[in-house]
């Protein structure tokens, strides 16, 4: 699509699986206000060359992440994306202005090499509502779900599903990262993740729910973060890292989960850079894994309790926080709605007005995690299927 404006594309089955190069669909030249929706991509599959992917907003056409005035106010929304190095790859112009109001919406990611989402220079962007998972893939190495680097700022990264990364290859020792932000946003114009659920990763590498490496101004608010293999024989574990100098980091009514088998560190907070600017309260955070757990890591100083961690730092992190086991309602089959009631209304007013599903919060006192505990919203069932989105919405009146 160079330089196309106002075009919608539907329902189409592309296969690029084939050739040196294989993009399903590429927008470049100010390519603005298009729609691509419930299409369907395949690239090749278990290919590891950069030259696969499946929808790619690019300057060049050999490079998926090249500078260029590619494209704003695009619409990617239903899509499946199958394979491919990067599932999407959204670059906009290195010495501004950015590419601006993009959507990922609602799309379906399967085995993806390295990058579930990619996004360069961008700004006003929202990733919302993806399912972003491994099923075949026998070919991996160290790969993100939802990965955020130079030049994006205000971007909502939203009710996205990432889980089962590494599940065809059990014994890989590579690192898995569920959303990395790298990324600086600004005063009133926050990087957001909000209500996330963010679990079941395999491998014997290790693992990060949500990375931040020197991003300032990021909100980690109300996501629900699972490690809990209990096939894993090694490998560290972090529910929320972040490294090096930031300003501005807001994390709050999370709740980490970690009971992950195996030798190897377990931290549900990990803060490697001292006299960084992190808020961090009305968590919980829970480990029972077996091994070396601890609430949080402050440098190179591991807690192991709640009160220790309470104690980091000049006791600057999590002192209304909490350490009970959420008990979620069936985490196998993806419901991480928590049962145990001393959860209940521990977060903190940061705004956030619904969860996951789309039901209301109490924002005075909401309930930490992505899911409110509520028994009338839990209105959508499971269909046990993993290889697609398998979430339907009750018909039931009281939904």
């Amino acid at each position: 699509m160079n330089g196309a404006d106002h075009v919608t594309i539907d329902n189409f089955v592309i296969d690029v699986f084939a050739g040196t190069y294989g993009w399903g669909i590429r927008l470049t030249n100010s390519a603005d206000s298009n729609v691509i929706s419930n299409c369907q991509i395949t690239a090749l599959a278990n290919s590891t060359s950069s030259n696969f992917a499946g929808i790619v907003m690019s300057g060049s056409a050999t490079a998926a992440t090249t500078s260029g005035d590619n494209g704003d106010g695009n619409l990617f929304q239903g899509n499946t994306i199958n394979n491919g190095y990067y599932s999407f790859a959204l670059a906009g112009l290195s010495a501004g202005p950015f590419a601006s109001n993009n959507r990922v919406i609602n799309n379906t990611i399967i085995d993806q090499y390295l990058y579930g989402i990619y996004a360069i220079y961008n700004e006003n962007t929202e990733f919302s509502g993806n399912t972003i998972y491994h099923y075949t893939r026998s070919s991996t190495t160290s790969c993100y779900g939802i990965y955020l680097t130079t030049s994006c700022s205000n971007v909502l990264i939203s009710k996205n599903r990432i889980y089962n990364l590494l599940i065809g290859t059990p014994a890989s020792t590579s690192t898995t990262y569920g959303i990395y932000v790298l990324g600086d946003g600004l005063p009133g114009t926050e990087n957001k993740l909000y209500n996330n659920i963010i679990y079941d990763f395999k491998g014997n590498g290790t693992q990060y729910g949500i990375y931040n490496s020197t991003g300032d101004y990021m909100q980690a608010f109300h996501n629900t973060i699972s490690f809990d293999d209990i096939n894993a024989t090694s490998g560290a574990t972090y529910g929320i890292y972040q490294t090096g100098a930031v300003t501005n980091v807001d994390i709050k009514n999370n709740i980490i989960n970690i009971t992950r088998a195996g030798t190897g560190l377990r931290y549900g907070l990990g803060f490697i850079t001292a006299g960084t600017y992190i808020s961090c309260n009305n968590n919980d955070i829970y480990l029972n894994s077996g091994g070396s757990d601890s609430i949080g890591i402050y440098t190179t100083l591991p807690f192991t309790t709640l009160a220790n961690w309470q104690t980091a730092n000049g006791g600057a992190y999590d002192a209304s926080s909490l350490s009970l086991d959420p008990i979620f309602t069936a985490p196998l089959s993806g419901d991480f709605t928590p049962t145990n009631s001393g959860v209940n209304s521990s977060g903190a007013n940061v705004g956030v007005a619904d969860d996951f599903l789309g039901n209301p919060r109490t924002l005075a006192a909401p309930d930490a995690g992505a899911y409110v505990d509520s028994a009338r919203y839990r209105c959508w069932d499971y269909l046990g299927i993993t290889h697609a989105a398998s979430w339907l919405r009750k018909s039931d009146s009281n939904c």
